[in-house]
């Protein structure tokens, strides 16, 4: 939580005209995806890509680690 606090204490940019830039939204958003077990991103990042993202969990050796896995579906426009 430190680090999102320090993250969301700078100006933060717009890069779509669904980029989320208001600290107090960020915040709601973060605890909704912490509710609901994963995150969606819609065309906040780029236009027309649409993105869910879930942790990914390993059990090793009696302990689990998380890793991190993208996919990107979209028009190819990056």
């Amino acid at each position: 939580d430190e680090f999102i606090e320090t993250y969301l204490s700078r100006p933060l940019e717009k890069r779509t005209e669904r980029t989320m830039v208001d600290p107090a939204l960020i915040r709601e958003r973060i605890e909704e995806t912490r509710r609901r077990g994963y995150a969606v991103g819609d065309e906040d990042l780029f236009a027309y890509i649409v993105a869910v993202g879930v942790p990914v969990c390993a059990a090793q050796a009696g302990s689990t680690r998380s890793t991190a896995r993208m996919m990107v579906y979209g028009n190819g426009a990056l």
